[in-house]
């Protein structure tokens, strides 16, 4: 039997340094269906490889913000969340 993989892209804001990147990928990867996770802090994106039949994109917008980042697609145009100096990991900047 084939599986379907989509490919999903995220804008993820919140994150100000390595540890936040990790801690998104973390999470991502931790969801069900999921088959890889990559996470690019500069960009500020998330591109996501998984199985559409196991979970839904809001499932993987909702995983981010449980991370405690803000999360979008990548199309969906710009937020209007404010950003603090902290981030989403508990380190300030």
């Amino acid at each position: 039997m084939t599986m379907t993989t989509m490919t999903l892209k995220l804008t993820v804001e919140g994150m100000k340094c390595g540890a936040c990147e990790r801690h998104v990928q973390a999470a991502l990867k931790a969801a069900p269906g999921v088959r890889e996770a990559r996470v690019s802090l500069p960009d500020e994106q998330a591109t996501i490889d998984y199985d559409p039949s196991r979970l839904a994109p809001e499932y993987l917008i909702a995983m981010v913000q449980q991370a405690g980042y803000t999360a979008r697609m990548a199309d969906a145009g710009a937020s209007s969340s404010a950003q603090t100096g902290v981030c989403g990991c508990g380190q300030a900047n």
